[in-house]
């Protein structure tokens, strides 16, 4: 797919250059880091059948792997350990917030 960004510098002074693929519906499968010719991280994107990511598996960072998960709503659910936690919006008990304790840690 044409248009997409396929290589950022981030930021410029550093030579740190983004190299970005797509898959043929223009979604994002991964992300390469270098330095000139020195690779420093790759990132790859495994997405559902409805194009949302599954999974991210990353190399060149520490622990660079995460499984997502999705409500019946399609609302994001970080998965870490493999198991959400249901906790009722403030002032709306029929809507749910999905979350894991884990994830506000380790941003």
């Amino acid at each position: 797919m044409t248009g997409n960004l396929t290589t950022k510098t981030q930021p410029p002074a550093t030579g740190v250059v983004d190299t970005l693929a797509y898959d043929s519906t223009g979604q994002l499968t991964s992300n390469a880091v270098s330095k000139g010719a020195s690779p420093l991280a790759n990132f790859t994107y495994g997405r559902d059948a409805a194009a949302k990511v599954t999974s991210t598996t990353a190399t060149g960072v520490p622990a660079g792997n995460h499984t997502y998960g999705y409500t019946a709503r399609d609302q994001l659910c970080f998965i870490m350990p493999p198991s959400c936690h249901s906790v009722p919006q403030r002032g709306d008990t029929r809507r749910t917030r999905r979350h894991s304790p884990d994830i506000a840690h380790a941003a």
